[in-house]
């Protein structure tokens, strides 16, 4: 992940959570093969990050919203979506 954009990715993810998260520590993780996955460590959370083109935002709005209704149901265990969002040629889902 390019400088520019994990810095935009933690700008998004702070308003999101309404603090400052600012991630120490980034790698690779799995998450399928059509997006790029990431785990960003911040110094008390950790947001796992899906990264694409930004012509597949609309990909990861699905997604969110498919994950929203899962959390809110609280028939299974899932991550909430913080933010789904584009960045210069990039997507991305946290």
């Amino acid at each position: 992940m390019n400088t520019d954009l994990q810095t935009a990715i933690e700008a998004t993810v702070s308003r999101a959570m309404g603090y400052d998260f600012c991630a120490h520590n980034i790698r690779t993780t799995s998450g399928g093969c059509i997006h790029q996955s990431y785990l960003m460590r911040g110094k008390d959370e950790s947001v796992f990050v899906k990264v694409n083109a930004a012509s597949k935002l609309d990909v990861f709005k699905t997604e969110a919203l498919g994950l929203e209704a899962i959390h809110k149901s609280g028939s299974i265990l899932c991550p909430r979506p913080l933010v789904c969002e584009t960045y210069r040629e990039y997507s991305f889902l946290a």
